[in-house]
């Protein structure tokens, strides 16, 4: 039966249009339903994406200009965290203060491989939102004489509220397609040396 799930796996990779080799490639929908299967995202994230169409847009965080006035500048990031945080939210994965759920997302993806359940860990998430924010720090640093601390403080919150919902989508796309490239890229070696 593995075998044969593993054959068809193949079979629907050189189908579709997600390069995971050289001669494969597979389309996002066939990715997404390979990597779900069997977990509690296999119809709960269909459902949140038909809610939060844009959840893969990539958000800027610092509108035009070197250090735009504050009250614009926070307009401008809360229009963008309540665009980034529809998919997490729609998933149960955020609460309303923007913290992630971290017992939620384990919950929603035990069911997968254990290589993307580590991928999306608290750990691993917060290492991306410090990595990304470091450019926006050196930003508001050079800005010091424009926002006093408290607001500076402010537009770092929203600031990782948008990163914390692009770093947890961009941790399961990311480990999701390395799992199946892993996959495929067993069952092209497993085939090339004769077979299973």
């Amino acid at each position: 039966k593995m075998k044969l799930g593993l054959v068809c796996l193949v079979v629907v990779a050189t189908l579709c249009p997600h390069q995971v080799s050289p001669a494969i490639t597979i389309n996002d929908s066939t990715v997404q339903k390979l990597c779900l299967y069997g977990s509690g995202l296999q119809q709960k994230l269909p459902a949140a994406l038909k809610k939060c169409p844009n959840a893969m847009k990539v958000a800027k965080l610092w509108p035009k200009g070197k250090c735009p006035p504050f009250k614009a500048f926070l307009k401008y990031l809360n229009k963008q965290v309540s665009a980034a945080s529809c998919l997490p939210k729609a998933l149960g994965w955020m609460d309303a203060n923007g913290n992630i759920l971290e017992e939620m997302v384990m919950a929603d993806v035990a069911g997968l491989n254990p290589e993307m359940t580590s991928a999306l860990s608290a750990d691993k998430i917060n290492i991306c939102i410090n990595n990304k924010m470091k450019q926006y720090i050196k930003k508001l640093n050079r800005c010091r004489k424009r926002y006093k601390t408290a607001q500076k403080n402010a537009l770092i919150n929203r600031m990782k509220g948008i990163l914390a919902s692009q770093c947890l989508i961009n941790a399961m796309a990311t480990s999701c397609e390395g799992f199946i490239k892993g996959i495929v890229q067993y069952l092209i070696d497993m085939f090339s040396n004769g077979g299973p």
